[in-house]
């Protein structure tokens, strides 16, 4: 199993699926996207091919600055599906949020853990 951590963010790969563990808390700024950009389809091995499906695990309580939301949104364009893993109610009407905008055109779940959304992500692939 590969990781990367930047000590803000946690990127795992199980089974060919990344998993991007937010587990800071605060505001994440545009360096950190890029961060995560750059590891998925620079530092991967082996490489992920595109579309990815992805698992977004929002265990941290964050925010993102106007330029990182810009660039989630363009790193989330090379996604297929993707599956949020969340931990608080709040959290899932952000999900709706993003779900309803740049989200819109792809296919979004939420789950309470990993595993069950590595699960539908292997399911609909």
């Amino acid at each position: 199993m590969m990781e990367r951590d930047n000590g803000k963010i946690r990127i795992t790969v199980r089974d060919g699926i990344p998993i991007i563990d937010v587990y800071h808390t605060g505001e994440l700024q545009l360096t950190d996207v890029e961060w995560i950009n750059h590891t998925l389809l620079n530092d991967i091995e082996p490489p992920l091919s595109l579309p990815i499906n992805i698992i977004v695990d929002r265990s941290g309580s964050y925010s993102l600055s106007e330029d990182a939301y810009i660039n989630m949104q363009a790193l989330m364009q090379e996604a297929a599906q993707v599956a949020y893993v969340i931990h608080r109610p709040i959290q899932k009407q952000v999900i709706n949020f993003a779900k309803k905008s740049y989200l819109s055109d792809k296919h979004v779940e939420t789950f309470t853990s990993i595993e069950d959304a590595q699960k539908w992500l292997q399911q609909v692939s």
